[in-house]
């Protein structure tokens, strides 16, 4: 069980040819900008990497931690969060003719030609598909109000932000005919 670190290049490449079967375990430590992602990345990105090895079958499983500066969805302050996330994929050599290829599920094929295995693309879905699709500074967040814009989260306003629906208007009239 050996464990390997690579730090200066760009890709993330595991030369599986020069391991014998069994587990290993391997560190990349790389500048988030070298992933060229947009600026809401930034500083260093870790991930930790276990290839189980066997004749024609391999597992990764991999760990990345990494920073976000993001900016909240409801109030508009910015932010910055830590992220850790998690993927597995499986690598079989098959011995036919053809290409390598891979499919949507996290498996891949190789061929007794292909020696190295490059996790920078999926190191870089990870990272895009682990920032939530509604972005908040908080569970709590109270957001803007829509009047004012004031900040919710530091004080209250005065405003009347209560909507009414037009679709009960005239119920609203007979009520008051009533009365």
């Amino acid at each position: 069980m050996g464990v390997s670190s690579y730090k200066s290049d760009i890709q993330m490449k595991i030369k599986f040819t020069n391991y014998d079967d069994g587990v290993h375990h391997f560190e990349f430590l790389k500048d988030i900008d070298d992933l060229e992602l947009d600026n809401r990345f930034f500083g260093k990105l870790k991930v930790k990497c276990k290839l189980d090895k066997s004749h024609r079958q391999m597992i990764i499983d991999c760990d990345v931690s990494f920073n976000a500066n993001l900016t909240c969805d409801r109030c508009i302050t910015e932010f910055k969060r830590s992220y850790s996330e998690h993927f597995q994929n499986i690598y079989f050599i098959v011995y036919e003719s053809g290409e390598a290829s891979t499919d949507s599920s996290g498996i891949h094929y190789l061929t007794p030609k292909d020696d190295k295995i490059d996790l920078s693309e999926d190191v870089t879905e990870i990272l895009k598909l682990s920032l939530p699709m509604k972005i908040l500074c908080s569970d709590e967040c109270e957001g803007l109000c829509p009047v004012c814009g004031k900040d919710l989260n530091k004080s209250e306003c005065d405003c009347n932000t209560e909507v009414e629906n037009p679709v009960w208007e005239k119920l609203k009239k007979l009520k008051s005919n009533l009365n």
